[in-house]
């Protein structure tokens, strides 16, 4: 009688172990996250890149790339996350290919792939102003640019001359305005200064 009741826990212990069920852990994976600080920059503003990935692997960095309105590559960089996965990258936008218009970031990390999007340029207007000296004078020449931006501008004293580079929004039109002191572009002796945009 004592083996049937031996026999009898064993079998019921055995069963419970049977019907109890692993819980495992299980936790939805990180996110995979870009932002930027802002929405719209201007020249010469920081483009402020952060994020975090949803896993830390040692000496993997995350890739960035950024493309152009035109989808052109405008830059590239890769930057290691810190060890709480926050990540961050930090770029301007000028030069021939830094037209205004709206920028893709895209991020990879680990096969895993983020984006975001920003404008650059001011779309409504652009002031700004030249310090000239020409002539034993001093000029300051107030200039403003709708559409666009006025990316930067060179002036040289052998040619009389002072040349613009701009980038204006391609979907709509734009307006260059300069304000020329008299003293500035008198003709008179033939030495005047001459404006030239590209």
């Amino acid at each position: 009688m004592k083996s049937t009741y031996r026999f009898v826990i064993i079998a019921v212990f055995i069963s419970s172990l049977l019907l109890i069920t692993p819980q495992y852990a299980y936790s939805e994976p990180k996110p995979f996250i870009i932002r930027t600080d802002k929405e719209v920059y201007s020249i010469e503003e920081t483009i402020h890149v952060c994020g975090t990935v949803p896993v830390v692997l040692e000496g993997v960095p995350v890739t960035m790339q950024v493309f152009n309105p035109r989808n052109v590559m405008y830059t590239v960089g890769q930057e290691l996350p810190n060890a709480d996965g926050t990540y961050d990258f930090d770029f301007k936008i000028g030069g021939g290919l830094g037209i205004v218009g709206d920028y893709i970031i895209k991020t990879a990390y680990l096969g895993r792939n983020a984006q975001t999007t920003i404008t650059f340029g001011d779309l409504t207007a652009t002031t700004d102003g030249v310090r000239v000296e020409f002539g034993g004078n001093v000029f300051y020449l107030p200039m403003s640019l709708t559409n666009g931006n006025i990316q930067s501008y060179n002036i040289n004293l052998n040619n009389t001359s002072i040349v613009f580079s701009i980038s204006i929004c391609e979907t709509e039109d734009g307006e260059f305005r300069i304000t020329l002191q008299r003293a500035l572009i008198d003709a008179r002796n033939n030495d005047g200064i001459k404006i030239l945009l590209c």
